[in-house]
């Protein structure tokens, strides 16, 4: 940056206590520039731009190496402060210019504020994301440019998050997978395990509860292990090329031969963890549960265990939106907290109002399992009134 200028900033408004923004969303926010002697400016303007893009190489042999590279836009918003003559009004390929308060070509000496306002378009686009290949961003930029010198930026990223659509009722249901496997190599018989959650769906924050059966039937004793995979997929053309991340990952105590054994796992997700990626076309992030077995080794010299049975889990999670208002759920809480179970209901009345639907519907799902094992005799009255506010 020059001499001339002291200070080329840029700051947008909070609108959550996450910091995040959806689609729709207004953004607002200033730019600050102070000189230190009277300039003159070619234009000045502050843009918002949503891209998604991938870059890796490969070696392809005889020191050669191919770069596989691509590009999704999803808008690009700009609002100009001062404009070149020649050049107003006329449109910019890709661009949506917005139309806001304008100034002369000059900036005197001292400090200066120009405010700016965006609004998100109305479309389904990624959450922001940073991965292994390629990267969501979201990213305010401002552009100062005089005759005859560098041009000045400064950026800033937003963290977007997307909103719910009303069409997440499938991630309640829960999941069940069964797998046999028979040994052929150092041993005999059949070991099953079949791993179960109450629900598809979860948010950042939230501790899934994996239910796990072993029925060891075979000659050998198993050892247990489970993890929780992130997978990123990055996509140029015809090339992909996947990168996986142990989000957490654990050992059991061995299973004995002939025995059988039940266990539950408790999976931590951490508060920071990105959610699914699905509606981008070069980046795709998912997540597996994999309990699986290992047949321990007989004698040393076999060798490390031989993998005999994997089972995978699909894991969706879900952000809380903090701009869904949910007013007609007030009264539910209301009726709540005047039952005689108060003591009971504690957890579930802390519930910020700031909620999602969806991300309502997943604490009752996992709240009325929890009263219903309870057994309590106000449980009937609960359950109508829940039922009546369609939940």
């Amino acid at each position: 940056m020059s001499k001339s200028i002291k200070e080329l900033n840029l700051h947008y408004d909070p609108i959550n206590e996450s910091n995040s923004f959806t689609s729709g969303d207004i953004v607002e926010g200033r730019v600050v520039l102070e000189v230190t002697k009277e300039i003159k400016v070619d234009h000045l303007f502050v843009k918002l731009t949503g891209d998604a893009n991938v870059s890796w190489t490969e070696s392809t042999g005889d020191d050669e190496t191919t770069t596989y590279s691509d590009h999704e836009r999803y808008f690009k918003i700009k609002q100009y402060f001062i404009q070149e003559s020649s050049k107003y009004g006329q449109p910019e390929k890709n661009t949506t210019l917005i139309s806001g308060e304008t100034y002369g070509p000059v900036i005197k000496e001292g400090s200066h504020v120009f405010p700016f306002r965006f609004q998100l378009p109305q479309q389904k686009m990624p959450a922001s994301f940073k991965g292994v290949h390629g990267s969501v961003k979201y990213v305010l930029m401002v552009k100062l440019k005089r005759p005859w010198k560098p041009t000045s930026s400064t950026c800033s990223e937003l963290n977007f998050s997307p909103g719910n659509d009303g069409t997440n009722d499938h991630l309640l249901e829960p999941q069940s997978v069964t797998k046999d496997k028979k040994l052929k190599l150092f041993g005999s018989g059949k070991m099953s395990m079949t791993a179960t959650t109450d629900k598809t769906g979860y948010m950042q924050g939230e501790t899934i509860r994996v239910s796990v059966d072993i029925d060891n039937s075979s000659s050998r004793d198993v050892k247990p292990k489970y993890s929780l995979k992130q997978q990123q997929t990055f996509i140029a053309g015809k090339s992909t090329n996947k990168a996986f991340k142990d989000i957490v990952k654990e050992t059991k105590d061995p299973v004995p031969s002939g025995e059988k054994t039940k266990f539950i796992v408790d999976i931590h997700l951490p508060h920071d963890l990105t959610i699914n990626i699905e509606n981008c076309r070069i980046i795709k992030v998912q997540y597996q549960i994999k309990p699986t077995n290992n047949v321990l080794p007989v004698k040393a010299h076999l060798g490390d265990s031989s993998h005999i049975c994997h089972l995978s889990l699909t894991l969706c999670l879900i952000l809380v939106d903090h701009h869904l208002h949910m007013q007609n759920f007030t009264p539910i809480c209301m009726t709540l907290q005047r039952c005689p179970i108060q003591e009971l209901l504690q957890g579930f009345i802390q519930i910020q109002m700031p909620c999602c639907l969806v991300s309502i519907q997943l604490h009752l799902h996992q709240f009325m399992i929890q009263i219903k094992a309870l057994k309590h005799p106000h449980l009937m009255c609960l359950i109508n009134l829940l039922q009546q506010a369609n939940f």
